[in-house]
């Protein structure tokens, strides 16, 4: 078994970008390695790759994301990145990321000048990892900056391909890899033509999802730019099951919540649309429908919106099943890896228990540790606060997915995350020891509601 840098140059030490400008300890002063032994990593996506944690983009999150684990685990050292200081910039205009504050509430802090908060606008080159929250494959092809994005008001785009100073400009994200040359390519795309049907609890194919066979055109002319960059190692992610995330678990059914108490055994209509209800979404906690009314008596029944039935649940899964034939064959046929995501995190646990839940507060009785009564936080839990992106635990379970497709597909010997030793810290900086019963209505989750405007509807 050969390592990534054998393979490719027998440089190793030359992948560690060696100044303290690539050091995460001194993000602000960057420094361009020009030795022509170098490798370089690129990582091409959307919020997935670019370790978007907690609704916002943080440093933290960013130095935890899978491509920076994977260029760590293959002794390169840190990428270059969008780094981004606390309290990070959130999804919704004015916010941060999510964090757990002091009192156990889960909050956002108020962020006036987001431009201030960056660390590494001035690295004269691309970033490394290229990752744009939000950024549908259409995107990568097409996108320069917020105005020509899918959503049209996508900042993302312009706080990490800053094409309005950098040199040459006007470029797309497939535009600055290609002007790295990277020798190791990752490449994960396709969630948010699914994810925005998910999320708004109304799923119809070809309104707020993609049909695969409308996202196969975009997703083959993506492989053919990154094939004409004749980069010697790619490897291609596949996606997950996205009804198995946290934002549609944390709320068995059976669990309906009022302004104090837990009910049990709801034998009334959960859906407007009917009794067919599989899931129910996590904004349901943020909505003031189970709340009693003037009477005292709880309501009944919520949104369409706020659920899914088995039929939209079924909908979502033929769509990733769709994509992720597409995205097998493809790299199948041109000789790539393949990261079977699906995989690895369909092997968590569907219920929201330690390992697939979204929240530090234990607001079911069962998420109570019994030998220490003290209800479990999520550190222990694949995800991150926002009950969509991976905590840094998910982000290891991800990264070992991509090097165990690295090498067994090209005869790499890259050691995989040691998963157990992975701890989630960014958003408990401030937690409490001890957990409480506080409810969500009243802090920063309503922020939650904001990330799907970030992703157009399907075209």
């Amino acid at each position: 078994m050969r390592s990534v840098f054998s393979i490719l140059t027998g440089a190793l030490a030359a992948l560690c970008l060696a100044s303290m400008g690539c050091s995460p300890d001194n993000p602000a002063a960057p420094e361009v390695v020009t030795n022509a032994d170098a490798i370089r990593i690129s990582a091409l996506g959307n919020n997935f790759s670019a370790g978007f944690i907690n609704g916002g983009l943080i440093q933290a999150g960013q130095i935890a994301s899978f491509p920076n684990l994977i260029s760590i685990q293959a002794g390169g050292g840190s990428l270059q990145m969008p780094l981004v200081n606390s309290p990070g910039i959130g999804s919704t205009p004015g916010h941060g990321a999510l964090y757990v504050n002091g009192q156990g509430l889960i909050v956002a802090d108020n962020v006036v000048n987001p431009a201030a908060l960056l660390l590494n606008a001035t690295y004269p080159v691309p970033y490394d990892n290229l990752g744009v929250p939000g950024a549908t494959t259409l995107d990568l092809l097409q996108a320069t900056d917020a105005a020509s994005s899918q959503s049209q008001t996508n900042s993302f785009f312009d706080l990490i391909l800053r094409n309005a100073g950098l040199p040459p400009g006007g470029q797309t994200a497939i535009d600055q890899v290609r002007a790295l040359s990277p020798q190791v390519l990752t490449l994960w795309t396709g969630q948010n033509h699914i994810l925005a049907g998910a999320m708004s609890g109304e799923p119809e194919s070809g309104i707020n999802i993609t049909p695969a066979s409308l996202w196969s055109g975009l997703f083959l002319m993506v492989l053919d730019e990154v094939e004409s960059m004749e980069a010697p190692i790619v490897v291609v992610g596949n996606l997950p099951d996205f009804c198995n995330l946290p934002y549609f678990t944390t709320m068995p059914l059976g669990t309906m919540i009022d302004s104090s108490t837990i009910r049990w055994n709801m034998e009334e209509d959960l859906d407007g649309d009917g009794d067919d209800v599989e899931y129910i979404l996590l904004t349901a906690r943020l909505t003031p429908d189970y709340l009693p009314d003037s009477s005292g008596a709880s309501q009944d029944t919520l949104s369409a919106a706020l659920t899914l039935t088995g039929e939209e649940a079924a909908l979502i899964r033929e769509s990733v099943d769709g994509f992720n034939s597409i995205i097998a064959a493809e790299t199948e046929a041109r000789g790539w890896a393949m990261a079977d995501v699906h995989t690895i995190l369909s092997q968590l646990p569907g219920e929201p228990i330690p390992e697939n839940f979204a929240f530090p507060n234990a607001i079911f009785p069962w998420l109570v540790n019994s030998q220490t009564g003290i209800p479990f936080q999520n550190t222990m839990s694949a995800y991150s606060l926002d009950g969509i992106h991976s905590s840094e635990k998910g982000q290891a379970l991800i990264a070992n997915a991509f090097i165990e497709a690295l090498n067994e597909t090209y005869g790499l010997s890259i050691p995989l995350v040691d998963v157990a030793a992975v701890e989630n810290v960014v958003g408990f900086e401030q937690a409490p020891g001890k957990a409480s019963h506080y409810g969500f209505r009243d802090s920063g989750l309503d922020q939650l509601k904001d990330f799907s405007s970030l992703l157009k509807k399907s075209e």
